[in-house]
């Protein structure tokens, strides 16, 4: 019958809010990074993602113009994710 209404719930999965910052490697915050493809502009080379968490792990890719990116897969804690190295 073309009166019928089909009703339906869709759950989605909730994102975790994680932070840290990025850095290079003698330790000067980088200002301008992406996180997880989002872009960042911080002169302390702080961010904050909301990422998935998979069995306890999140999957976090950071890049920035003139290093090499790097992709890890940390351990989900407190929402923390400490100190990130370019």
């Amino acid at each position: 019958q073309a009166d019928r209404v089909t009703r339906s719930r869709v759950v989605l999965p909730r994102a975790e809010r994680f932070h840290g910052v990025v850095v290079t490697r003698d330790g000067k915050p980088l200002r301008r990074f992406t996180v997880n493809r989002l872009e960042f502009f911080d002169p302390s080379g702080r961010f904050e993602v909301p990422a998935r968490v998979r069995d306890g792990r999140i999957r976090i890719e950071v890049d920035a113009p003139g290093y090499e990116p790097v992709s890890e897969t940390l351990t989900a804690t407190q929402g923390d994710l400490g100190t990130l190295t370019l």
